[in-house]
């Protein structure tokens, strides 16, 4: 599915008239113009086949073994729950055990922000980016991805609880059976979240 730029203008031209906005208001009277080019930057996610951002390298020499995880944490994302379309951001964190092949770590930013410009939930958004990895021809022999989270859908509206966070986690292959190996992540991660992206 292409971004529709000109339906989402006319969509923002409605919003606008909806909440009592006048169409020729110096401030948002450019709006919907502004807002359909920003949304396609946030929410163009379908737009673009994420097996674009995958760049493998060989693993090691032919006959060598290398079963060290690898793991990176805190990448920054910025999408917009389903639910309600308000903000939600955090950190994704990735581990994945290699098989043959290594992938290029910008490549793993690139994936997890991919996932999330779309109106999403954590719960979905963690399971695709682990799921993606997983399939795609990096051919790990096992991923663990852990996504803490700030949703403005509970800190704006309904039970205004702020300062909460939310941790999902997805599993494949050898994380699935080595609780060591999701031990050993889980207390990687603990110790390099960026806590003051969560603070207020």
């Amino acid at each position: 599915m292409v971004y529709d730029k000109a339906l989402m203008k006319s969509a923002i031209t409605l919003f606008l008239k909806a909440v009592g906005e006048k169409e020729n208001d110096a401030h948002t009277g450019d709006t919907p113009e502004r807002c359909s080019k920003m949304w396609e930057i946030l929410l163009g996610g379908k737009d673009k086949d994420p097996n674009s951002y995958v760049k493998t390298f060989p693993l090691s020499q032919e006959g060598e073994e290398f079963v060290t995880p690898v793991m990176m944490s805190n990448i920054k994302f910025y999408g917009f729950c389903a639910h309600h379309l308000l903000p939600f951001y955090g950190l994704v964190s990735i581990a994945y055990i290699p098989k043959n092949k290594i992938i290029g770590l910008s490549k793993l930013a690139r994936i997890s922000r991919h996932f999330a410009r779309v109106p999403q939930v954590q719960e979905r958004l963690t399971k695709q980016i682990a799921d993606f990895i997983q399939n795609c021809d990096l051919d790990p022999q096992g991923v663990m991805v852990i996504i803490d989270a700030v949703h403005m859908c509970v800190s704006q509206r309904g039970v205004r609880c702020d300062g909460t966070k939310t941790r999902t986690i997805w599993i494949t292959g050898e994380y699935q059976i080595n609780e060591r190996l999701r031990d050993r992540f889980e207390n990687y991660v603990n110790s390099m979240t960026d806590i003051n992206l969560f603070r207020y």
